[in-house]
């Protein structure tokens, strides 16, 4: 969540608070259809989805390879795609896979929860995702990521101010933010869910969680630089998912997103409404901001 970018927009929709608005959109919409592709792939494929989700993957690393050096929106919409591609791609892939190779058993946490396979090795990847967010984030003097910076601030553990002279790549930036977030909520609901088995711990952490939402949308939508609000609004997205997730796996609605088949009218309009967000950011441009490379 970057904030060095241009003030203003010559165009409605990336003005705000729409282009917030459009961001949370993306970032809810895009958690569905990274549930719904897994099925869509298996039914294309069959036993051989495995190869079609690697080349999912690849073609997440070659859209954010692709837009490096392009114009901020462009590459923010750029590398949020393609970090959603490479996590539907390798992440899920690599733990969905691995799960069945290993024969991993399901883990029952209580009566009505039930943990699967591949989310248990989601949870184990938990001390190598906090590992990588210290390394990466906490002892980065380059971040410019609010929390980071706010960190950085509140405990005196400053690695120093980031180096005028490094351009940054807000494609792979945005990509990175993306898998850290999607990888961040799973694995911290999972144990939230799984480990406490206890609905009192599972529906206070829900409580705070959606005010936490609540904030972080009203900041959102104060933002008036385009490429700044994307990307802060995408992870505000992908936080607000679990609020829409977590009562479906209680048992109060179906899991409509994870099968497309029985939903298509459901699917394809998230499809078409994902689509549209994306291309209304990608296509609009900011005032300083060229149509080409930076």
């Amino acid at each position: 969540m970057n904030s060095d970018q241009p003030k203003l927009s010559n165009s409605f929709w990336v003005r705000r608070p729409v282009i917030g608005l459009i961001a949370v959109t993306a970032g809810l919409l895009g958690q569905w259809l990274r549930h719904a592709i897994f099925p869509v792939v298996e039914s294309l494929l069959g036993h051989n989805y495995y190869w079609g989700l690697l080349a999912i993957g690849l073609a997440g690393f070659w859209l954010v390879a692709a837009n490096l050096h392009k114009a901020e929106l462009r590459a923010s919409v750029a590398g949020y795609t393609g970090g959603l591609l490479i996590w539907i791609g390798w992440f899920e892939f690599t733990f969905h896979y691995f799960a069945e190779r290993f024969a991993i058993a399901p883990f029952q946490a209580s009566e009505r929860l039930i943990s699967s396979p591949d989310l248990n090795l989601v949870q184990a990847s938990f001390p190598i995702l906090i590992a990588v967010l210290l390394l990466y984030g906490f002892a980065n003097q380059h971040t410019k990521c609010n929390f980071m910076r706010w960190f950085h601030r509140n405990t005196g553990l400053s690695p120093g101010m980031p180096s005028g002279d490094l351009r940054r790549s807000i494609a792979r930036i945005t990509a990175m933010e993306t898998l850290f977030v999607v990888w961040f909520c799973y694995a911290l609901w999972l144990i939230i869910t799984y480990f406490s088995a206890s609905i009192y711990v599972i529906g206070g952490a829900y409580l705070l969680w959606t005010g936490w939402f609540i904030y972080l949308v009203a900041r959102l939508l104060k933002i008036g630089r385009p490429g700044y609000a994307f990307r802060y609004g995408i992870p505000v997205g992908i936080i607000g998912w679990v609020i829409v997730v977590t009562p479906s796996h209680m048992g109060f609605y179906p899991v409509i997103w994870l099968k497309p088949f029985d939903y298509p009218l459901s699917s394809i309009t998230a499809l078409v409404v994902f689509v549209a967000t994306l291309w209304l950011v990608a296509s609009a441009r900011s005032q300083g901001e060229g149509a080409t490379d930076e």
